[in-house]
């Protein structure tokens, strides 16, 4: 059987088709992927914690940190989260700031105070070694120490745990709690 002209140039037309498809699906995928890639990296990047105000700032650098101090009336953000206090020293590459005095950090109707917290913004977790408290309404929590995962809302508190809401109080030596579904779990005595 003869191949005509008319055949091959079908033939050459439809390979022809079918090279221009695949490379446009080939372009389709890669850009798909940048696309993604894209969204992926914007998605992890750490936010960072964001003076507001300061009475007074005092720079410290060298070539292996970037810290500053700030004295007075301090505030940050990141993003939707609030924090307050007295003094503060930020540790810029690390995106850490120790808030230090009336400490108070808010985020949406959850209140943290302490006299002193660790913030950790890459993470969003708050660490208080020393008396802490969370105003979850109306359930509030008190104890030595303790910490919380803005991201997760879940608190960890650790000795002489105090719970308490409208219809009962809870003493324990640990709790975890969730602020989304105002969950607790207690542990000790």
């Amino acid at each position: 059987m003869a191949v005509t002209t008319l055949q091959k140039f079908l033939l050459k037309a439809r390979n022809i088709h079918i090279n221009y498809n695949m490379n446009q699906l080939k372009f389709k995928y890669i850009l798909l992927f940048f696309i993604l890639s894209i969204i992926n990296i914007v998605g992890y990047a750490k936010q960072p914690v964001i003076l507001q105000n300061a009475d007074s700032l005092v720079g410290i650098s060298s070539e292996n940190f970037n810290v500053r101090n700030f004295i007075g009336n301090v505030r940050f953000s990141q993003g939707e989260i609030t924090l307050r206090c007295d003094t503060a020293i930020q540790y810029i590459e690390q995106n850490r700031v120790e808030l230090i005095g009336n400490v108070v950090i808010n985020r949406n109707n959850v209140e943290i105070r302490s006299p002193k917290v660790d913030y950790v913004g890459n993470e969003k977790i708050a660490y208080a070694h020393k008396y802490v408290q969370i105003n979850d309404l109306p359930t509030i929590i008190e104890a030595k120490s303790g910490t919380y995962n803005l991201e997760t809302n879940i608190a960890n508190f650790q000795k002489d745990v105090k719970v308490e809401n409208d219809s009962l109080i809870i003493f324990s030596n640990e709790l975890i709690h969730n602020t989304d579904s105002d969950e607790s779990y207690a542990n000790g005595e």
